[in-house]
């Protein structure tokens, strides 16, 4: 079941949301699984999460492997368009899904992660390098001063 929303009623200084490269490939699950359970001992326990990619995935299943060990979070899927098919939606807590029919479809990914920048203090990323959507919001997370881990290669400047 979808929920349209306008405004997120979780605090912002609880939300993170994960960003990656559609076709990573190489990051051990225990290494995702420790920097997500960092984030849940810094006091996040809601996630958002774009559906897509596989870095999308390997996240899904990091949440719901420790739900075991930290039942009070929720993770979520944030729908570009309404009729979007990305991960298994049973996966999740529910979907959410940002008010973007004025949008142009091939524009509303772009939308969907910036309008997640503007809800979430934290940004799990996964990016190495320089180039794509990925790239592109991992900077916005940067500028826009959330605390951004990068398990990719980038650094975390600001030039």
């Amino acid at each position: 079941m979808s929920v349209k929303i306008k405004q997120e009623t979780v605090l912002k200084d609880k939300l993170a949301f994960f960003i990656g490269h559609h076709d990573y490939y190489g990051l051990p699950s225990d290494v995702l699984d420790t920097a997500i359970e960092n984030l849940i001992q810094d006091g996040v326990f809601c996630f958002y999460n774009g559906g897509t990619g596989h870095f999308d995935s390997m996240c899904m299943s990091s949440i719901n492997r420790l739900k075991k060990k930290y039942p009070h979070i929720r993770h979520y899927m944030i729908l570009p368009y309404l009729d979007f098919s990305g991960l298994d939606q049973k996966q999740f807590d529910g979907t959410l899904y940002p008010e973007l029919e004025a949008v142009p479809k091939r524009f509303v990914y772009t939308h969907r992660n910036r309008w997640m920048v503007k809800q979430c203090s934290h940004a799990l990323c996964l990016v190495n390098h320089h180039w794509g959507g990925a790239y592109k919001i991992f900077r916005s997370a940067i500028y826009n001063g959330l605390k951004v881990i990068n398990l990719g290669s980038l650094p975390l400047d600001k030039t």
